[in-house]
């Protein structure tokens, strides 16, 4: 008979309630072959009618985690006595393959020190010599794991096959090697589902130690997930096809399996799908840049780590991460935009975070999520480094602020000045930094803040070619009682200056205390005068009294000229000659007053 195939007239009934269905309320659409007396070793191996997400929406763990966890060693003499304690709060066979896989992930540990060393064999994987020993490969995992399964009359497979686990880099071809991991499908409610205690159990760390680390993704993957790690090659007791086990709808082909990237647990945790990304392989070639995209969440933020294969160098600044807003949509596109340094093949790793998590715990490196290799031939014109930068363009805290932008994340300077506008919807308390490639914080008189209205402008001047980021900060009430304000990072964007003037413009230093965000200064907006000429001083400045001109001219005597007033605005034309080397900009609160506050400051060549 083939797979699946039966002797006796199948059961059509499109609704199918089982014992364990009726304990926990579920019921189970099925087109699969279900005969009276039939075991589930003869069932066809199709996909699940639900998602995991849907199959455990109403199933709390609690209860059975704390009862395997807190299993005393003397009920694990033998297999059989241990099995026999594990089931005692289980009400179903839910609960019973749930109890088996966390008592595994919580006492067996991987046999790290033989992987290593190149021998995972070495170590028994018989059932009573991992009970005895605490320590299994993967074969030990899911042996383990089969036979407890068996001892409580569950149908359960050992299914062994390819794996992209610890060392995978993407594109490796697994073409003629021998499998190398196991894992297990189990029989639940009239379907299979996958499970992997090995990966269940932790991780290797950075420092080649095994961590001890729930991962509770591998707990009844979803097929349509667990292929892009896991290819099955055979399984236990079964004369079904290796690529039914994969329980997908559309199987895979092992070529298409090593093509595709790889994405971590928490890729999917996050919402994130293989399918909505702009490269689905893993390992890319290209000349001079290539920008791949993501479709993602607007509440999920990214990185790039950038690294030269060969030499383990680190080129993070040759990495641009910026989003694309998507009007009316609750999706962004993130693009990460590579331009290497020179030739070779390049790691590039991306992390994903939560934007709002992010914010309150400092940090912004997250969950590394998925492996690119990128291998770029040539590169016509060599780039320039770029600042550091987590995330380029308008962060989601800026538009939360009200800031708004048609800007991208790459700004060009033309004869060394560039302008950054933003739409400012409601007031709002910011002010910008610039800084160099290497991370140097230029002066803040390279920075004019300009406002009129809703317009929130930003005059930048650069010193020399190169690329620069300006960062923008704004700020955000912490505590509703005293308005207590936090300066928060809100957007960075790149500034690319291929040409600068001779002279570069440096503005004036403004005392943002006094000359606030209502306040505009028309002229003049270098902060450089000229010596013995004709200069317009022109601002607007709301509910003042009056404003002058203020400085210590020849012999050190005080001048001090009254601007004009017309509503607002305040303008007079002086020669610089008059003044001395620092010239202020002053105010005064009170009608009639003496006591004036300094507002912009500036010097005369």
């Amino acid at each position: 008979m083939g797979c699946g195939a039966s002797k006796d007239p199948a059961i059509t009934e499109k609704e199918i309630k089982t014992k364990d269905s009726q304990e926990n309320g579920h019921v189970v659409s099925a087109d699969i072959d279900i005969t009276p007396g039939k075991k589930a070793d003869d069932i066809e191996p199709v996909p699940p009618s639900c998602s995991k997400k849907q199959y455990l929406s109403s199933k709390n763990f609690d209860e059975i985690d704390n009862h395997a966890i807190n299993t005393p060693s003397s009920e694990t003499s033998s297999l059989q006595n241990l099995v026999n304690h594990l089931l005692r709060p289980c009400r179903s066979d839910l609960d019973r393959v749930r109890v088996f896989f966390r008592w595994i992930t919580h006492n067996i540990r991987y046999d790290l020190e033989n992987f290593l060393a190149g021998n995972p064999t070495s170590i028994s994987s018989e059932c009573e010599d991992v009970l005895r020993s605490r320590k299994a490969s993967c074969d030990g995992y899911s042996n383990l794991f089969l036979q407890m399964c068996k001892l409580s009359g569950i149908q359960a497979k050992k299914i062994r096959g390819y794996s992209k686990g610890y060392g995978y880099i993407p594109g490796q071809s697994f073409q003629g090697k021998d499998s190398d991991h196991a894992w297990n499908a189990v029989f639940l409610e009239n379907t299979w589902r996958l499970i992997d205690c090995t990966w269940g159990t932790g991780h290797v760390t950075q420092d080649k130690q095994f961590k001890f680390v729930l991962e509770d993704f591998w707990f009844l993957t979803d097929p349509e997930e667990l292929i892009y790690s896991h290819f099955p090659l055979e399984a236990t007791d079964s004369s079904c096809s290796p690529n039914a086990w994969q329980l997908t709808k559309t199987p895979r082909s092992l070529h298409e399996f090593e093509g595709t990237v790889s994405p971590q647990p928490e890729f999917f945790t996050m919402g994130l799908s293989p399918r909505k990304l702009s490269h689905q392989n893993g390992h890319l070639k290209f000349i001079n840049d290539i920008e791949i995209k993501i479709t993602s969440p607007k509440s999920l933020s990214f990185s790039g780590q950038l690294n030269d294969m060969q030499s383990g160098q680190n080129n993070d600044r040759y990495c641009l991460v910026h989003r694309e807003q998507q009007k009316d949509s609750s999706v962004d596109l993130v693009v990460f935009q590579i331009i290497p340094p020179c030739p070779g093949v390049y790691l590039l790793t991306i992390h994903g975070f939560n934007t709002t998590e992010s914010e309150q715990s400092g940090t912004s490196m997250g969950y590394r999520l998925l492996d690119y290799v990128i291998d770029c031939s040539s590169v016509e014109n060599l780039p320039r480094a770029m600042p550091s930068s987590v995330l380029w363009g308008l962060l989601p805290l800026g538009t939360e602020l009200g800031l708004s932008s048609e800007i991208g994340p790459k700004v060009s300077a033309e004869n060394g000045q560039a302008s950054l506008e933003f739409k400012a919807t409601k007031p709002v308390d910011v002010y910008g930094r610039l800084t160099t490639a290497d991370d140097r914080e230029l002066p803040e008189n390279l920075i004019l803040k300009q406002q009129q209205g809703e317009n929130l402008v930003f005059n930048t001047s650069l010193p020399e070619i190169g690329n620069f980021k300006f960062t923008l900060y704004g700020a955000k009430s912490t505590n509703s009682t005293n308005k207590e304000k936090v300066y928060f990072q809100i957007a960075d964007y790149l500034i690319q200056c291929d040409n600068h003037a001779a002279d570069p413009v440096v503005f004036p230093d403004i005392n943002s205390s006094v000359f606030g965000p209502d306040c505009h200064l028309i002229s003049p907006v270098t902060g450089k005068l000229p010596n013995n000429q004709d200069v317009e001083f022109k601002v607007y400045i709301p509910g003042v009294a009056s404003v002058a001109v203020q400085s210590f001219g020849e012999d050190n005597n005080f001048v001090h000229t009254l601007l004009d007033q017309d509503g607002s605005t305040w303008s007079k034309m002086i020669n610089t000659g008059t003044l001395g080397e620092r010239v202020y900009l002053s105010v005064c609160h009170e009608t009639g007053g003496t006591e004036y506050d300094v507002a912009i400051e500036f010097t005369v060549e």
